[in-house]
């Protein structure tokens, strides 16, 4: 199943100066980078952005919208995502330079169409920035920075795409980013295509690009690519990238290349991009899936690709042609399965499955010991590798329409999680994780730090992506770090703590949909503080609490606390001040008036510390 002899394999293995021709991606990361570039959040309230396009190409404007409150000034920076010896990010220039800075003004968030959810921030054009002529491809942050008031060196990003220019040989890989799938879960002016995060939980139908991200940081969906990114690029692979909108634009762009590989969360997919991956699949194009729970919606573009449309119901899109309804692939009325592009199809997550939503392990199948990629890896049948299942992931679908699946990794729970690898009629191999968090096996971003990259994984990585794009490494000594061997329990960092944890205010009232609450005294929600000593992730549970009388040989005639576990669920911090707010609302409903506690606890090896908060909703 593998082209290279396993002799190459090894020897490229056991001399990492044996390389490649350098090519623009690995003589790009050999630049300076510069680590400052993933910095402090700033508040929405005193800093956001957006851009006017999603993708562009060198020597074109990126047009920028900034918001800033009074008294803020900022300079928009703007980087390029990348290994650049472990900094992770290159500045390619500022607006309008890096030493200058200006006045912002504060614009409003205009309220959504009743209809249908959708709303545009509509800002006017504050800032413009031409794409260098030598931009290399890749995935880009704007980055807005305060400079003075109370979010000075904070910040507010905006992801982009740097397509390669037409004269350009193709490159062996390309890597499609899904902006569609970090857009329909961006709940900014209280609308997303979820229920979950929008106001009076009424999704959208149609969100627009034209609004800044809310949720950004480490664990937003517009960093799922990234340690992907990371690690491809640290190896000076030949790689250029687009967007999921760019495949649906020019779907006969994936023919050009030997390998097109599908990177993190990439859920919303149009009926033109689908067509596009089975075109190249059937045309020997290999693929590889770097994520799961991809091609799961069908969803169409409007207002020249800068709003999504998803209506989730058949019955309710207006559109006519059934096959552009936008509704899961697989309930079209001629459906198509994701496993039979994929070999693997999405059947849940954490949320479903795992009610502590740990993540959980994949283990090496007996397969392992024949497959032609896992030579001089160190990996043998059995071998555990911790963290890497979650918090989505795909399954082997018995009875789908697809040639023999070898089964690479595997979990077994209610919903099995598998890693898999088919060859298609076409010889087209198709590589399918299984798994969103599959990449951190591959870099150790420090500020995910889950600890569980494996250098085992990283060879079989480079084997297998050699093989499909036919291309070794240009910089293979940088894989070299981490030993070729089964993984082992990582080195325990140093310990955690929460220093500090606030819930403000500490009785309030559970958000509820309609006008009503123009009419409540008591607060609505409340807002939950917290320091962390540390980046990392972090648990939160929430609990329902009673003070009653007991008698125990502890406690004889005296109070006893009784805590009934609600939910729980996993955070990812950074070090210093974070927080998120608390509606008071639980499975789509408002809790019920009482006393709670919530607490949060570092998940770190060693000894950390945590801390809990008590607060009551009120009638």
């Amino acid at each position: 199943m593998c082209g290279i002899p396993i002799l190459l394999v090894l020897c490229l293995l056991a001399f990492p100066r044996i390389s490649s021709a350098a090519n623009s991606i690995s003589s790009e990361n050999a630049l300076p980078g510069d680590s400052s570039w993933y910095r402090l959040l700033a508040p929405e309230s005193s800093l956001d952005i957006y851009a006017s396009e999603s993708s562009l190409l060198p020597g074109e404007m990126l047009q920028l919208h900034v918001s800033a409150a009074a008294g803020t000034r900022y300079r928009v920076m703007v980087y390029r995502l990348g290994w650049y010896q472990g900094s992770g990010a290159r500045s390619i220039g500022c607006v309008s330079s890096c030493a200058s800075e200006r006045e912002g003004n504060k614009y409003p968030v205009p309220a959504p169409e009743s209809s249908s959810g959708f709303l545009d921030a509509g800002w006017p054009v504050t800032d413009s920035f031409q794409i260098p002529a030598t931009a290399v491809s890749g995935y880009y942050l704007a980055e807005a920075v305060a400079t003075t008031g109370p979010s000075s060196g904070r910040m507010r990003y905006y992801p982009f795409v740097v397509r390669a220019p037409a004269g350009l040989a193709p490159s062996r890989i390309l890597v499609q980013i899904g902006l569609n799938t970090s857009e329909a879960y961006n709940q900014w002016g209280g609308k997303s295509l979820y229920a979950f995060n929008s106001t009076g939980e009424v999704p959208a139908v149609k969100v627009s690009l034209n609004r800044p991200y809310q949720e950004e940081g480490s664990g937003s969906q517009a960093m799922d690519p990234y340690q992907l990114i990371r690690f491809i690029e640290r190896a000076g692979y030949d790689v250029s990238y687009a967007s999921d909108m760019d495949t649906d634009a020019e779907p006969e762009g994936l023919l050009k290349h030997k390998l097109v590989i599908v990177a993190g969360h990439d859920e919303y997919w149009t009926k033109g991009a689908y067509n596009a991956f089975e075109a190249a699949r059937n045309a020997g194009v290999d693929l590889a899936i770097f994520g799961a729970d991809a091609a799961d919606w069908q969803s169409r573009y409007e207002d020249a690709d800068r709003t999504i449309v998803e209506y989730r119901s058949a019955t309710a899109d207006p559109e006519t042609d059934p096959t552009l309804k936008t509704v899961e692939f697989r309930k079209l009325a001629a459906p198509r399965f994701q496993c039979e592009l994929f070999g693997v199809e999405y059947r849940g997550g954490f949320v479903k499955y795992v009610p502590n939503h740990e993540p959980q392990a994949y283990t090496a199948t007996p397969a392992v010991a024949t497959n032609a990629w896992f030579a001089g890896s160190g990996i043998s049948p059995g071998a555990v590798f911790p963290g890497l299942v979650g918090y989505e992931w795909d399954t082997i679908m018995p009875g789908c329409n697809v040639p023999p699946v070898m089964d690479l990794f595997h979990w077994e729970g209610v919903a099995n999680a598998d890693s898999t690898v088919y060859t298609a009629s076409s010889g087209a191999r198709v590589f399918a994780s299984g798994s969103l968090d599959f990449a951190r096996g591959l870099d150790e971003w420090p500020y995910h730090g889950t600890g569980v990259e494996s250098g085992g994984l990283q060879r079989f990585a480079v084997t297998m992506l050699s093989d499909l794009s036919e291309s070794p490494p240009a910089t293979p000594q940088q894989l070299t770090l981490l030993p070729p061997s089964p993984p082992v329990s990582p080195p325990s960092p140093a310990p955690r703590q929460i220093t500090s944890l606030r819930v403000s205010p500490s009785a309030f009232r559970a958000a509820r949909s309609g006008a009503a609450l123009a009419r409540r005294r008591a607060s609505v929600g409340a807002r939950v503080t917290y320091v962390d000593s540390g980046a990392g992730a972090t648990t939160v549970s929430l609990y329902r609490y009673a003070h009653v009388r007991c008698r125990s040989r502890r406690h004889h005639h005296g109070a006893c606390l009784l805590a009934h576990l609600l939910a729980r669920f996993i955070r990812q911090d950074i070090a210093g001040a974070d927080g998120f707010k608390l509606t008071g609302r639980l499975g789509g409903r408002a809790l019920s008036p009482g006393g709670y506690l919530l607490s949060l606890v570092p998940r770190s090896a060693g000894t950390s510390a945590g801390r809990s908060a008590r607060f009551r909703i009120v009638r």
